[in-house]
């Protein structure tokens, strides 16, 4: 049986075919070997989302999911140098362009989405913060 995870269903909603394009465009993957342009964002969208705080932690993360690398689009889980490496050398200037081209995305569809959502009755908030009167 196989689980799919939340991460890998937040990872399905990318616009991959706009995401395949501009890492055609800017020939990042060009002399790759396993390590490509996708691989990497993936990696570093599991380091935010799983608060990751070195390398390690998103190798380990990645290879504790190893059955379920499949849905992420990623072939096997990357080791520490490789990320390393990678995010060392890799032209940053793709992944501006990829979150540019996702943040477009979610914002036309938002859109067509976008509804006037009203509450019945007026809301109210109780503030429950100390104040120190010293």
């Amino acid at each position: 049986m196989t689980n799919i995870t939340l991460f890998a269903q937040a990872i399905g909603k990318l616009p991959k075919e706009k995401i395949r394009k501009i890492i055609r465009e800017s020939g990042t993957d060009k002399h790759c070997k396993g390590y490509d342009t996708w691989s990497q964002f993936v990696s570093m969208m599991f380091s935010q989302f799983s608060n990751c705080d070195s390398v390690r932690d998103i190798s380990n993360g990645l290879n504790s999911a190893n059955g379920n690398l499949n849905h992420l689009g990623i072939a096997r889980a990357p080791s520490k140098s490789t990320i390393a490496y990678q995010n060392a050398h890799r032209n940053s200037k793709v992944f501006r362009d990829i979150y540019y081209a996702t943040f477009q995305h979610f914002g036309q569809q938002s859109l067509w989405q976008r509804s006037k959502f009203r509450f019945k009755a007026p809301i109210k908030l109780l503030d429950s913060s100390m104040v120190s009167l010293t």
